[in-house]
């Protein structure tokens, strides 16, 4: 969901199972989808999904409210098929390659390869923290 004036950058999945492990990710996949038709005068509009992974089903709701900030409302109940060692609910991800703070390895024509190039943080006092993203030489555990 875009924000007007806004780029993409960050996806957002609707659960997580086995986040950076060896032995691999899981990614659920919503199978179908409808959409509530809305009324002429209405200011948002209501989508429902079904998710399905070989760990997980799971219905959702999305309550898209647009506008300068595009909001989304999202009610959702999930079944677990099997054991999961680690869950993330509600996960950001994003790609990242190199860029101005952690040039390419190999020479390139691109000055940058990525989808986001840091972490903009607003912390509880009002401060405003900026994290660039690295490209690790090794995988954090």
């Amino acid at each position: 969901m875009l924000g007007q004036g806004q780029v993409y950058g960050l996806s957002a999945r609707a659960w997580l199972s086995i986040p950076a492990l060896p032995s691999g990710e899981e990614f659920p996949r919503f199978r179908e989808f409808w959409i509530e038709r809305p009324k002429a005068t209405d200011k948002r509009l209501t989508i429902y999904a079904l998710l399905d992974s070989p760990r997980a089903t799971g219905a959702y709701r999305f309550v898209i409210m647009p506008g300068r900030d595009t909001v989304v409302d999202v009610q959702s109940k999930v079944y677990l098929r099997d054991k999961v060692g680690k869950l993330g609910v509600a996960p950001l991800t994003s790609m990242f390659l190199f860029g101005s703070n952690q040039p390419s390895p190999a020479l390139n024509y691109r000055p940058a390869l990525h989808d986001s190039n840091g972490l903009s943080i607003l912390a509880g006092n009002g401060e405003w923290i900026w994290r660039p993203l690295n490209n690790p030489k090794t995988p954090c555990r």
